[in-house]
């Protein structure tokens, strides 16, 4: 366990809220944005292996797209120095009860029925939605699931240890399916579980209905072909609708959630979302309806003899305006993924692309270029790990000869101490394990140098700071000519040196006190 004052990556730790055999909830505030307090939670228990951490970030990125109101935000994660995964929560992670907590205090303040029955119809709600998103919460019960004053609820999501096993801190029988796999069906085993908990244990009443308890029974079937097909149904059986049709999408049921219910504090405070795919082409149908209809009642009163006619158009005008508007939007989306994935031109406009370009490498897939000694790929791409007081470089074959070009890797996420760094590598003289050259590297901190790999240790030849947070995905870039280089971090220029920058061309990292790590997931080369 970490001690106050220290740092796991960017988060300082202010306090610890709780410490169990499996994790730990540290009290943290981020060392360069104002963000205020912050919940951190840290796992003991794990895979520590390479094929974990790709799972890892490939759950985490899947959870943190779940931005429902009853569902706790993830903001930020990572794996620390220690090799511990680990997430950023809001802070109602730390000053919001658990459902377990609530239930121990039952005699003081009792569950009744209705609030038993509306937290499992918001708990209902974010399963379906997540089960959706091919989401599987796998381990569900009353302590992963925040209580408001109001009794309105925030799921808390978490990654899986392993595909059996979900990063809890018990292990509780009710929630813990026989087959101990983590499926839908299991997510549909343990919401049996809460609701034997709220309406049986807990119910006011001596007995519960028949109906409910063979529901409930169902749904914890040792068996799972014989529980219900979806948690939908389930919840159907226990009389709790969420009014959601077989063709509905999660966005159609989020924007159903948001009115009918009270959202939680830091839901309220959110910027809207923009308006999704499908309401958009709703509302234009609808649009075009109204406009049609106005203008045949006009037609009516002075052609009544086209009437069959105009309803005709007007069908065959709604329909096919909804059918441009879908095809609109598909085009609009491919257009926004096609310039998602292509250069940063647009957003680093300083950056003197051209046409040329000379590589373009996606480093999620392997790339024999990409094969050297100072890095490893590790699923979600190739990183570099470099140890205590030790750099490591990863040259891109093919780079030794150039000289007048733009060249940029973006970095996906920046793991180890402070005092760590990650950057460009130029100029390198031995192409498999870079023993010399120079890199351009920047902490976490915004603080940044110039160095030449024989002299790690000693002061860079030149550094600054930066006046802007940085942010992930990072992309440093630099644009080498005759008479010098420039240097840029996400689109900002930093840096001017007055020699040239030669080839071979790659990633750098720099352990200082502590190990550093990082995925880099693309890299690109413009000929100038």
């Amino acid at each position: 366990m970490k001690a106050i004052g220290e740092y796991i990556d960017n988060y300082r730790i202010i306090a610890v809220q709780a410490d169990t055999p499996t994790s730990t909830l540290y009290i943290v505030e981020h060392t360069y944005e104002n963000s205020g307090t912050l919940a951190l939670k840290s796992w003991k228990m794990y895979d520590a292996t390479s094929a974990y951490y790709s799972t890892f970030s490939e759950q985490v990125l899947g959870l943190m797209k779940l931005k429902l109101p009853h569902c706790l935000p993830i903001l930020d994660y990572g794996i620390d120095e220690d090799d511990r995964p680990y997430l950023i929560l809001p802070e109602e992670a730390l000053s919001l009860q658990t459902l377990q907590q609530r239930l121990k205090h039952d005699d003081i303040e009792p569950v009744t029925e209705d609030t038993s029955r509306k937290i499992l119809g918001q708990v209902g709600t974010v399963l379906v939605i997540a089960h959706q998103e091919a989401i599987v919460h796998g381990a569900l019960s009353p302590e992963a699931i925040l209580l408001t004053p109001e009794n309105e609820v925030l799921v808390s999501f978490a990654p899986l240890i392993t595909s059996t096993v979900g990063l809890r801190s018990s292990f509780d029988p009710l929630y813990q399916p026989p087959e101990n796999t983590m499926t839908r069906l299991s997510d549909q085993f343990a919401l049996g579980g809460l609701a034997g908990e709220l309406l049986i244990d807990y119910r006011t009443g001596p007995t519960i209905d028949a109906p409910t308890e063979h529901a409930i029974s169902q749904a914890q079937s040792p068996d799972p072909g014989q529980r219900f097909r979806s948690v939908r149904h389930f919840l159907q059986h226990l009389g709790i609708q969420i009014a959601l049709n077989e063709d509905q999408s999660e966005y159609e049921l989020l924007s159903f959630i948001s009115h009918q219910t009270t959202q939680p504090p830091y839901a309220q405070s959110a910027p809207p979302s923009p308006p999704n795919q499908k309401q958009l082409v709703y509302w234009v149908a609808a649009i075009a309806a109204i406009l049609l209809l106005i203008g045949g009642f006009i037609w009516n009163v002075n052609y009544g003899h086209q009437q069959t006619l105009f309803e005709q158009a007007t069908a065959t005008s709604v329909s096919q305006t909804a059918i441009v508007a879908q095809k609109t939007i598909s085009s609009a989306n491919q257009a926004t993924t096609i310039a998602e994935h292509a250069t940063a031109t647009v957003a680093a406009k300083t950056y003197p692309f051209s046409a040329n370009v000379a590589f373009h490498d996606d480093l999620t897939k392997l790339n024999a270029s990409w094969d050297g000694t100072g890095c490893g790929f590790g699923g979600e791409g190739y990183f570099l790990k470099a140890d205590k007081n030790y750099f490591v470089g990863c040259p891109r074959l093919g780079t030794e000869t150039e000289t007048n070009y733009t060249f940029q890797i973006i970095f996906k996420n920046f793991q180890g101490s402070p005092a760590g760094s990650i950057g460009l590598l130029f100029d390198a003289k031995t192409q498999l394990g870079a023993n010399s050259g120079s890199m351009f590297l920047i902490d976490k901190d915004g603080n940044y140098g110039i160095y030449n790999i024989a002299l790690i240790g000693g002061t860079p030849s030149q550094s600054g700071k930066i006046s802007f947070p940085l942010k992930f995905p990072l992309r440093i870039g630099m644009v080498a000519r005759s008479n010098g280089c420039t240097f840029y971090v996400n689109g900002t220029q930093v840096e001017d040196i007055g020699w040239s920058c030669k080839g071979s061309l790659g990633a750098a990292a720099l352990g200082l006190r502590e190990a550093t790590m990082t995925y880099f997931v693309e890299a690109e080369l413009w000929n100038l």
